[in-house]
């Protein structure tokens, strides 16, 4: 795989993209982190204003109709 990490972005930030998704972003999950405990690499509620750098591995947890 080749290209740059996509640019850092705050915690509000993942919330209105996953809004305009009509998603609701509740936290994310660092796939490097996954063995780690006590939270093996997921955050749940983070403060809006954290900036996050998730490569393509992580994932953002979010509750859907779908």
């Amino acid at each position: 795989m080749t290209g740059s990490a996509p640019p850092p972005a705050t915690f509000a930030t993942v919330i209105e993209a996953a809004s305009r998704r009509r998603e609701v972003a509740i936290g994310y999950r660092v796939h490097a982190e996954a063995y780690l405990p006590p939270l093996y690499g997921g955050e749940l509620n983070p403060p809006k204003d954290r900036v996050l750098t998730l490569l393509p591995e992580d994932r953002i947890i979010v509750l859907s109709n779908e």
